[in-house]
């Protein structure tokens, strides 16, 4: 799928709005979006979804994240979260089988919100030591 109609489509948003796609998950608060990018298994959707439900977050994306000059433009699918991840965020799997080791949860238990104001992104590392510093 992604393949076939994914990609066609992102490349036609680059080309026709000038859109740039990236790697990211994201969630929102009041218009404004914080933006978590890194490579797989980092923790990106564990940490959206952690902010969905305790803070109140609504959630945009947990993997393609659009940007452009002003806004972030979300691309919601299914978030795809580790088993770990499910035990401490308090989530049941609605199917029993996994995906690439990660369980499927659909997005009906969350508000959703498509486009906002970006704020902040943040990238996500995996390693021992805690690190956080501004980039441009």
């Amino acid at each position: 799928m992604r393949w076939c109609i994914h990609f066609p489509i992102f490349v036609l948003l680059q080309e026709r709005l000038g859109w740039r796609l990236i790697h990211a998950s994201a969630v929102v608060k009041d218009c404004k979006a914080l933006g978590f990018c890194g490579l797989n298994k980092v923790g990106k959707s564990t940490l959206a979804m952690y902010l969905c439900k305790r803070d109140h977050f609504s959630f945009m994306t947990d993997n393609f994240l659009f940007v452009s000059q002003k806004m972030v433009y979300g691309f919601p699918e299914v978030l795809r979260v580790s088993p770990e991840a499910m035990d401490r965020l308090g989530l049941q799997p609605t199917r029993d089988y996994r995906v690439y080791g990660k369980h499927h949860v659909p997005l009906d238990s969350v508000r959703i919100c498509l486009k906002a104001q970006p704020i902040i992104f943040f990238l996500l590392t995996v390693g021992k030591k805690h690190n956080l510093a501004e980039v441009e």
